[in-house]
């Protein structure tokens, strides 16, 4: 289960976490291509892991699947990011695992 508070996620830990985000540039441009979701820890500084996003073009979004093996053992607030062609698009958000 994932559920949205604006950029804040709350998903459970241990299960496969599917993501879904509507990503432009900076001239609301829709982008196609190259993104990934970092997921970093408790301190922000630590990558946990990094997903290829896949661009669904029938809804103009992207979807991000952290595998449950990732997050397996984690509970609390952690942080993520997401990326375009390994530059950041947003501050680190934060992701609840419960």
């Amino acid at each position: 289960m994932t559920e949205y508070l604006y950029d804040a996620i709350r998903a459970v830990a241990s299960q496969d976490i599917v993501i879904n985000a509507f990503i432009t540039d900076d001239s609301e441009n829709v982008i196609t291509k190259d993104c990934n979701l970092v997921l970093h820890g408790k301190d922000s500084h630590e990558m946990l892991t990094s997903v290829k996003g896949v661009y669904l073009p029938e809804s103009l979004m992207w979807e991000f699947t952290i595998p449950a093996a990732a997050t397996i053992g984690l509970l609390g607030r952690y942080w993520y990011c997401i990326q375009h062609e390994n530059s950041n698009l947003c501050f680190k958000q934060p992701l609840y695992l419960v």
